[in-house]
């Protein structure tokens, strides 16, 4: 397996969240607390992402885990590393920001006949998933196409952006190997 221990961590922590299994993500945030791979912050990070994915519920629910987690951790005086505040983005137009990284993450121009139908949809694509979340520096974008595609393989319904985050993952530098263990490792969640 490549993949480095903080992407394991993190296949895990998308899958059980997508999953709605709190118990089980509870077990990988103190896990990879204890073995100093991940952080309050890249943890919060990628939790934040998944709303985009499996929805507020889900996301929102793995951030009160996590919460819960770091306070029994503190109590119980168990080490846990805060890690770096996302730096402020930049001023400016998110749209195009987004649409900048969308297309360097892709690898080419994005539009489409999707775009044209519901531009306002495009709109939030790019500008917040993008422009926003996608630009947060507490995670690296292979750290977080990991999670996308650990959240979206445990999903129904979803191959075909499925397909597309797995291209974007390969564009990016995660080999057919990183993408298997990834797929692996959320579908034994």
């Amino acid at each position: 397996m490549s993949l480095t221990k903080t992407q394991q961590f993190l296949a895990s922590i998308a899958a059980a969240t997508a999953r709605g299994k709190q118990d089980i993500l509870s077990n990988y945030l103190n896990a990879a607390f204890d073995a100093d791979e991940l952080t309050i912050q890249q943890a919060q990070s990628a939790l934040e992402q998944l709303y985009a994915y499996c929805g507020f519920p889900q996301s929102l629910n793995g951030l009160t885990t996590l919460m819960n987690v770091v306070e029994e951790r503190k109590v119980a005086g168990k080490r846990v590393q805060e890690g770096s505040f996302p730096a402020p983005l930049p001023k400016g137009d998110m749209a195009e920001r987004g649409r900048k990284l969308r297309e360097e993450l892709v690898g080419h121009s994005v539009g489409g006949t999707l775009a044209t139908f519901a531009p306002r949809s495009d709109y939030y694509l790019t500008a917040h998933l993008f422009g926003d979340i996608f630009s947060d520096d507490r995670l690296t974008h292979q750290e977080r196409e990991t999670i996308t595609i650990a959240a979206l393989s445990v999903l129904d319904g979803v191959a075909s952006q499925l397909a597309s985050h797995i291209a974007i993952g390969k564009n990016i530098g995660l080999g057919d190997d990183d993408i298997s263990d990834i797929q692996h490792i959320a579908k034994q969640i």
